[in-house]
C-alpha cells in the first residue's frame, strides 16, 4: 500500500501537486512512509551497505543486462541525414498549406458534411 501510494504521488501529472513538488521539495519523498527506516543522513555519507554490490570487470562490462538489450544492434544517433530532415518547417516550402491547428474541428465539420 505504501508503495503504491509513493508511486502514485510520484506520477500526479500537476507538478505543484506531485509528491516531492511543493515547497519541501524532495523532504516530502523522504519522510514518506515507503522510506520509513531509511536513514538518510548515513546514505548521503555512503555508510550503507547495499544488499547488492555487481562485480564489473571493465566499463563495458554488460552481464547483468538482460541479453535482449545487449544484442541489438548498435545504430549512431541521430541517424544519417534524410530527406525529412530537410524539411524546414514553412519556410522554404509551403507543406499542407490547408491544414492548421487553429479551428480544425471546424474544419473536421466541413469535411464531414460534405
Amino acid at each position: 500500500a505504501e508503495a503504491k501510494n509513493l508511486l502514485q504521488g510520484l506520477l500526479v501529472k500537476d507538478p505543484q501537486r506531485r509528491l516531492g513538488g511543493g515547497p519541501e521539495d524532495a523532504k516530502e519523498i523522504m519522510f514518506h512512509p515507503f522510506f520509513r527506516g531509511v536513514q538518510w543522513q548515513d546514505m548521503l555519507e555512503k555508510k550503507v551497505t547495499p544488499p547488492f554490490k555487481p562485480q564489473v570487470t571493465s566499463d563495458t562490462d554488460t552481464r547483468y543486462f538482460d541479453q535482449d538489450f545487449t544484442g541489438e544492434s548498435v545504430q549512431l544517433t541521430p541517424p544519417e541525414q534524410t530527406t525529412l530532415n530537410s524539411i524546414n518547417e514553412e519556410t522554404e516550402q509551403p507543406y499542407f498549406q490547408q491544414f492548421s491547428f487553429h479551428g480544425s474541428a471546424t474544419a473536421l465539420a466541413q469535411s464531414i458534411d460534405q
